[in-house]
């Protein structure tokens, strides 16, 4: 049997499982008619079909940017910019735009984008982790992953499926020393989200260890390496200096950064920040984090570049991010870190004992998945924010 066909197996089933209870869930979603007439963009349709409700929240602006691109002006009012689509990076509606050419609706363009590449993705790390932990933990990581509470993102029409494949690329080509395929996945990371600072960090990272350690870096190493991550560092200046460009506004990326900030309120304070005034939700959010970085550190039989990763990841979306509920969302970029378990799985050789914690994975990532659905991406009376 192929190697690839238990990653993608397993992230055919849970997808179908994930489709199953946004359908369930968007049941109770609210009609269009009632939601707030002051909403940005309230472009959802009724009735809230699986399509339609895979696009909820940003989906509606990758919409608005799939279907007629970014405003040559920035919105604003009283001379104040207004929440606008350049807050939003290009790659990700590019590819659905493509996708659509031939009549598709933007809610299907966009979940064979995000399927496709969040296929690609667990096909990869099962790949990049199998050689260390074996095949079982290999796909006990993938199954994690794919039952984590904010994985139904990894089939709506938002970038996570993108991003983690991209950044998973990136991490590739650095353990194979593919130093061209680095730098051009790090500017589509930079096109795609803006984490391009925790990929050079990882890149740095890797660079000063080759220099320190016993085992040859050749010359010719140390400048491919040395010059893609240069490319990688650049590439996050890529997309703001379009912006400015595009506007004729210099500023206009951190304009409209402040503008969703703004709307943020209070929440606009990254994790950091908020922990002296909002303890409770802050030390956990935190707290865990830094538990799964430990966990990564101690993971051995991982490649070095993915227990690399999730360090710099970590402390970027807890200093850089908003201490909203979008940590869950944007946790799931983090890969190996949801099965944190590696060295204690691959000793479990029963496999009865395997099936059943394999089953306990899932069920649990399923009822987290359901009240994260119902909590914050399907909008219906019990929603507290957005995902």
């Amino acid at each position: 049997m192929p190697w690839w066909v238990v990653p993608l197996v397993i992230f055919a089933a849970t997808r179908v499982l994930g489709a199953l209870l946004i359908v369930l869930v968007a049941r109770d979603q609210i009609p269009a008619s009632q939601l707030p007439a002051d909403i940005p963009l309230p472009t959802l349709v009724d009735p809230a079909s699986y399509l339609h409700v895979i696009a909820n929240w940003d989906g509606q602006w990758y919409r608005l940017v799939a279907a007629h691109g970014y405003p040559t002006d920035l919105p604003s009012s009283h001379g104040v910019v207004q929440q606008n689509a350049w807050a939003f990076y290009p790659l990700f509606p590019a590819l659905v735009r493509l996708v659509m050419v031939p009549g598709l609706s933007f809610g299907l363009a966009a979940s064979v984008v995000s399927v496709a590449c969040g296929g690609a993705a667990m096909c990869l790390l099962y790949r990049m982790l199998v050689a260390g932990t074996g095949r079982y933990t290999a796909a006990l990581t993938v199954l994690a992953l794919c039952s984590a509470p904010a994985a139904p993102i990894f089939q709506a029409a938002y970038t996570e499926s993108l991003a983690f494949l991209l950044v998973l690329v990136v991490l590739w080509a650095l353990q194979q020393d593919r130093y061209v395929v680095l730098a051009l996945a790090g500017i589509a990371v930079s096109l795609t989200r803006g984490i391009a600072p925790a990929l050079v960090v990882v890149v740095a990272w890797e660079y000063l260890r080759r220099r320190r350690a016993e085992e040859s870096f050749p010359a010719a190493d140390r400048r491919g390496l040395l010059l893609s991550g240069l490319v990688v560092a650049l590439s996050a200046l890529v997309w703001p200096i379009v912006v400015g460009v595009m506007t004729g506004d210099a500023s206009a990326y951190w304009k409209t950064q402040k503008a969703w900030a703004t709307v943020a309120g209070n929440d606009a304070d990254s994790w950091l920040v908020s922990l002296p005034h909002s303890p409770g939700r802050a030390v956990v959010v935190v707290g865990g984090l830094c538990l799964l970085v430990l966990a990564c550190l101690r993971a051995r039989s991982w490649p070095r570049v993915l227990r690399m990763w999730p360090v710099p990841y970590a402390l970027f979306i807890l200093a850089v991010t908003p201490a909203t509920a979008s940590v869950l969302r944007f946790s799931v970029l983090l890969g190996a870190p949801w099965w944190p378990a590696p060295e204690w799985s691959r000793r479990l050789s029963s496999p009865g004992g395997r099936a059943v914690l394999a089953s306990a994975v899932l069920l649990v990532g399923l009822a987290l998945q359901w009240w994260w659905l119902r909590t914050y991406f399907v909008i219906d009376p019990h929603s507290h924010g957005h995902p």
